[in-house]
């Protein structure tokens, strides 16, 4: 359904191109060959729709206006802001979740 909105909204817009690899690896683990031992056309259609919805989005020239609030707004981030590893943001994460369960 994402990938449908994605390619009839007009663009610009920023995919999310998560949703669509990982629709990529569901399709490729579909069987290539049909019950009757022809190629799966509707697996290669499907793939082949994907990846033209990717090169299509890749193409977009962004016109983004100059926003003095947004600049300000990332002006007032420290220079030092420490960036976590994937394992401490996990770990993060579920504390977050917890404190948020024991409300």
């Amino acid at each position: 359904e994402i990938l449908n909105n994605l390619s009839s909204n007009r663009t610009p817009v920023v995919p999310y191109i998560g949703v669509m690899l990982s629709d990529l690896i569901s399709l490729a683990e579909l069987p290539n060959k049909d019950k009757d031992g022809l190629i799966n056309v509707n697996k290669m259609r499907r793939i082949t729709n994907t990846i033209e919805l990717i090169i299509k989005l890749q193409r977009v020239n962004y016109n983004l206006e100059d926003s003095p609030d947004i600049k300000y707004f990332l002006s007032r981030f420290p220079s030092n802001v420490q960036i976590m590893a994937e394992k401490e943001l996990y770990t993060f994460s579920k504390r977050c979740e917890a404190a948020l369960v024991d409300r």
